[in-house]
């Protein structure tokens, strides 16, 4: 097959829509498939490198890392055109989704888009009231996809979004996979204490680790509340936040506010290729967000070995299976309940370790690229 993939998220941003962009490209061309990508460049020109056209674009200031454009590269949708793609995938509903529409209408091709974001939980950042702005995405979304064949949802959460907003397309769910090779790679213990030294941890403190994007939608402060009532009873016990965002000065007063500025690591953003050492050298993954889709830091996690407590939320029940792998919590007292239950033994941490790397086999990139593969398929003999 030859398949084009537009995106507005691409490398070197690090988000689940560029890891299931560079997990579709890269399996799917193992597999004998010609696929190219029209994304958006990180400067104001626009270029060619291999597969990936690179479109001119803009910084916008909504929010950090975030581009635009209003560039309609003439010579990309020649060439383009002339490559014929037997299949359009587009990724992300704002500026290259123009591309991946134009060709739609050019070839009669069949068109699948995945929904990777609940932009209902960042309005915030267009200074927009709840009711407002959920309106907005909803016309929005609704008109913006209403010609799309198929639509993935990468949980029954964001399908149920999808089908609240009055959406009547073909929503399927499939959800990202992750490459358990990366994840599942042994660390001797050698390593995990070279690492806890490198910022100052003790090599038997209890490690807990919160990885992702520092924003306000992601409710960090309840992570670091509910690290403080744990400090109390055990003053030994650090939190690493993993990550960068524009809440992170926010967070570092919540931090000082609360009182264990020094029993919290803020590390910044960490390079992709080394992040699954930082899951493997924690004992347990935190976090207590409700706005995301799918919540691939937590299936990176389990994939790692390293069992996860977080807030109870439709995306992560198809990951998190309590007292096996985890724990969903709902009150505070269920938290500190979950933490007595894995901090408390060793050789129970140890079981819901194995667990959790078993799991995560359910959602390898194989599976989810096995899945896409099928969906192309079946749409273009029916097309």
């Amino acid at each position: 097959m030859r398949i084009l993939i537009t995106t507005d998220a691409f490398t070197p941003m690090v988000n689940g829509v560029t890891v299931s962009v560079e997990t579709l490209y890269k399996k799917l061309t193992e597999r004998g498939h010609e696929v190219k990508i029209v994304a958006l460049s990180q400067d104001t020109s626009s270029k060619r490198v291999k597969d990936i056209y690179y479109v001119r674009s803009f910084k916008l200031y909504i929010y950090p890392g975030v581009r635009g454009s209003i560039a309609y590269n003439k010579r990309f949708l020649k060439e383009l055109y002339h490559f014929s793609p037997d299949i359009v995938h587009s990724q992300t509903e704002f500026f290259t989704f123009a591309y991946a529409r134009k060709m739609v209408q050019m070839l009669g091709i069949p068109w699948v888009h995945t929904y990777h974001t609940l932009y209902e939980d960042y309005t915030g950042y267009l200074k927009l009231n709840k009711y407002i702005g959920r309106q907005s995405v909803k016309v929005f979304t609704r008109e913006r996809l209403k010609k799309c064949d198929v639509v993935i949802a990468v949980t029954e959460k964001v399908k149920q979004v999808l089908r609240g907003y009055g959406m009547q397309n073909d929503i399927r769910i499939i959800p990202t996979g992750v490459d358990l090779s990366r994840f599942g790679a042994p660390m001797s213990e050698e390593e995990k204490r070279t690492l806890r030294a490198q910022y100052g941890i003790q090599p038997d403190a209890p490690l807990l680790i919160t990885v992702g994007r520092l924003g306000a939608e992601k409710n960090m402060e309840e992570t670091i509340d509910n690290f403080a009532l744990l400090h109390e009873k055990n003053r030994d016990i650090r939190l690493m936040i993993v990550g960068d965002g524009p809440h992170r000065e926010a967070l570092r007063q919540h931090v000082a506010d609360r009182g264990v500025a020094d029993s919290v690591i803020f590390t910044g953003m960490v390079p992709p290729e080394v992040i699954p050492r930082y899951y493997r050298t924690a004992d347990i993954f935190v976090n207590a967000s409700t706005s995301e889709t799918q919540g691939l830091t937590y299936l990176e996690a389990l994939a790692s070995g390293t069992p996860v407590i977080c807030r109870d939320d439709p995306c992560v029940t198809d990951l998190v299976k309590p007292g096996e792998n985890g724990f969903l919590y709902t009150t505070r007292e269920g938290y500190l309940t979950a933490m007595e239950t894995l901090l408390g033994s060793s050789e129970t941490r140890h079981a819901f370790e194995q667990a959790a790397v078993l799991s995560a086999e359910e959602h390898s990139d194989n599976r989810f690229v096995d899945r896409m593969e099928s969906l192309y398929e079946g749409l273009i003999r029916r097309r």
